[in-house]
């Protein structure tokens, strides 16, 4: 009944007429952290190891290759890190890994090394923000 109505008119219908209170507006939540502090743990004292410089990041496969390698990550490789419910799947740390060296490898191909660095914020993001990984995405965070 307001579509045709301008933006001010519309405004003014608001004051008079009760407003319904409309439900705010929430992040899609696609996965939920597994991992125990004392694992986040682990891959931090990783992290920190790696960033020499203190600026806050370290060389992606750099980092993930040290993951790898690392006999205290290597126990833990195949433990659950992120349920996705919506799916009804889990996904273990070597997968959110692989994950992460797809990523690497899309953005690379398309001649960008914007993931040539990786801070821990964003590490920390794939654990407790799982984002469905899709060559769209990655296409259009490289560019």
């Amino acid at each position: 009944m307001m579509r045709n109505l301008s933006e001010d008119d519309k405004r003014k219908i608001e004051k008079i007429l009760p407003i319904h209170e409309k439900p705010k507006r929430q992040a899609p939540v696609f996965g939920t952290k597994l991992l125990t502090e004392d694992d986040i743990k682990l891959f931090r004292d990783v992290f920190d190891h790696l960033d020499v410089h203190n600026d806050l990041v370290v060389k992606t496969m750099e980092f993930i290759t040290a993951l790898r390698s690392n006999p205290e990550i290597v126990k833990i490789i195949d433990k659950p890190a992120i349920e996705i419910p919506i799916v009804g799947r889990t996904l273990n740390v070597d997968e959110i890994l692989t994950l992460i060296t797809n990523e690497y490898e899309i953005a690379v191909s398309y001649g960008h090394n914007t993931m040539e660095y990786m801070s821990w914020n964003q590490f920390y993001d794939y654990l407790k923000n799982y984002r469905e990984p899709t060559k769209k995405r990655v296409e259009q965070e490289v560019s």
